[in-house]
């Protein structure tokens, strides 16, 4: 996919990730949200993540993590031992998910952010004095085995490839140290790739802009407003970056009328440019399963309609 090929002449539509599970077992949950994502007209698609957290999800396939706890009684998960790569998560989903979609859809990988993972975990009291005390060095052994994870998400033939790192947003102490490890993920990676953060970003988004090997910055709109005050066109022009553009708030319980939505990505545009792509602010796993079919078919409209506008 050339990407900086279609995005300026179309726009185009993804999602950030999750997708409400409901009481669905693992399969028909899956099939559910790869069908709806397709029935919407999303453009990249993602198999849903419904198998579990994301943290969880990629801590269990992480040699030397145990996980503990349970969903009534949750604990972060645990290192316990020395940290290897032992299988590549959601691997399996990717692919059950491609083949859903009978190759009518692209189909975008997605990893966990190093940084993120590194803060959700324990390190059991026998190793709480060894290497991985030391933040730095954790997050670096976690970029080294979530590189692992992409490499075979691209062999397996993903379109894109995202890593989220909500912490970012909130994180200020050695913030620019924590970003490069996002490029360790990513290094060599030939499709499009797309980093994922949350939240306000004013105080981290030159910091982001200097990723070597993200094309894709994306973040929530809607929902925060005040991030339309960040990157500048020449910006992102400059340091060859795109807009992942959040138009609908996956924290409100409502589905947004298609004007409004049609509107808000003309304000996106306008701050922005032309160089953006259109996704949901988050993940909407925590929305009832109504209001995220309802924001993703709208948005898709709204999209629609700016693209048979502007484009």
């Amino acid at each position: 996919m050339d990407l900086y090929k279609e995005v300026g002449n179309k726009l185009i539509t993804t999602v950030v990730g999750s997708y409400p599970v409901d009481s669905l077992n693992y399969e028909d949950a899956l099939t559910r949200a790869v069908n709806d994502q397709m029935g919407a007209g999303i453009d990249i698609i993602s198999d849903g993540q419904v198998r579990t957290t994301m943290v969880d999800l990629f801590a269990q396939d992480i040699e030397g993590i145990e996980l503990r706890g349970t969903s009534l009684k949750p604990k972060l998960p645990e290192i316990v031992g020395n940290l290897g790569y032992k299988y590549p998560t959601t691997i399996d989903d990717f692919l059950k998910a491609k083949e859903l979609s009978e190759g009518k859809s692209k189909l975008a990988g997605i990893i966990v952010g190093p940084t993120t993972l590194s803060y959700s975990l324990d390190v059991a009291p026998k190793f709480s004095l060894t290497k991985y005390n030391n933040r730095n060095y954790l997050i670096g052994e976690l970029a080294d085995i979530l590189h692992e994870n992409a490499k075979e998400l691209e062999k397996a033939g993903a379109d894109l490839i995202q890593i989220d790192e909500p912490c970012f947003s909130v994180l200020q102490k050695g913030i620019d140290e924590k970003v490069k490890f996002v490029d360790r993920v990513l290094e060599g990676i030939k499709v499009p790739t797309k980093l994922h953060v949350c939240g306000n970003i004013s105080k981290i988004y030159k910091s982001l802009l200097n990723l070597e090997n993200v094309n894709i910055l994306d973040h929530e709109f809607s929902g925060n407003p005040n991030n339309l005050n960040t990157y500048s066109k020449e910006d992102l022009i400059s340091n060859e970056k795109i807009i992942g553009f959040g138009c609908v708030n996956t924290m409100r319980e409502t589905i947004e009328p298609i004007g409004d939505i049609e509107n808000f990505i003309y304000k996106g545009i306008e701050h922005f440019g032309k160089n953006i792509i259109v996704d949901p602010d988050c993940g909407m796993r925590l929305l009832p399963y109504e209001i995220a079919f309802g924001k993703l078919k709208n948005m898709v409209i709204a999209a629609k309609r700016a693209e048979e506008k502007l484009y």
